[in-house]
């Protein structure tokens, strides 16, 4: 099999190629406090807020470890233990509110203390008292695919989905650092958020 383009393979025929622009990313149950009232006015629209200003999201990770079998003096490659717990890495634009900072900021505080922070009479200790429960709070990203000419600017585009990921048990466990800097004139603040989370889940019935 020579190589071929994927513009002339037929295996592209009926199913094209996704572009890497083509995603869209929703944010689920990331409140901070469970009394509606002591939510902060940073998050209240912290979703939209988040998901509008995604600059690009590194695709969770699978893996499994290998464990090395000898027999006969012969070595093998075995399966071991499903590593689920993965990591997503996603780059916000900043606006001149620095909503994304306040967001993240809000978010990352409530995972890290409990309400005497928001009160300034406590410190990080932990979030045994904050009412956090990770289970509700998860990462969806759905993958689109345009029916239209991509570089088209005469009409507005329609998307279908060609597949949606869930990572669950998401925990906001690192904000990255910023450089302000005079040698910049072109950039943009960006601030990437780290997060984990337990397992995914691939909303794909089947292999088509």
């Amino acid at each position: 099999m020579g190589i071929r383009s994927i513009w002339n393979n037929p295996y592209y025929k009926n199913y094209k190629p996704i572009p890497r622009w083509a995603f869209v990313v929703d944010f689920k149950g990331f409140t901070i406090h469970n009394d509606p009232a002591k939510q902060h006015d940073t998050i209240a629209s912290f979703a939209e807020n988040l998901g509008q200003a995604i600059v690009s999201i590194a695709f969770g990770r699978r893996e499994t470890s290998i464990v090395k079998t000898y027999y006969a003096g012969v070595e093998s490659n075995c399966t071991g233990r499903v590593q689920n717990t993965g990591e997503l890495n996603i780059t916000f634009n900043e606006n001149d509110n620095m909503t994304i900072s306040k967001c993240l900021d809000e978010i990352f505080n409530g995972e890290c203390s409990n309400d005497d922070f928001f009160e300034g009479n406590g410190a990080y200790i932990g979030n045994t008292k904050s009412g956090f429960n990770k289970v509700d709070r998860s990462i969806t990203v759905t993958v689109l695919k345009p029916n239209t000419i991509m570089d088209s600017e005469l009409e507005a585009p329609e998307y279908q989905v060609a597949g949606s990921f869930t990572f669950h048990n998401c925990i906001l466990t690192g904000i990255n650092e910023e450089e302000l800097s005079y040698d910049n004139h072109d950039e943009i603040i960006t601030r990437t958020a780290k997060i984990s989370y337990d397992y995914m889940y691939d909303h794909r019935a089947r292999v088509k």
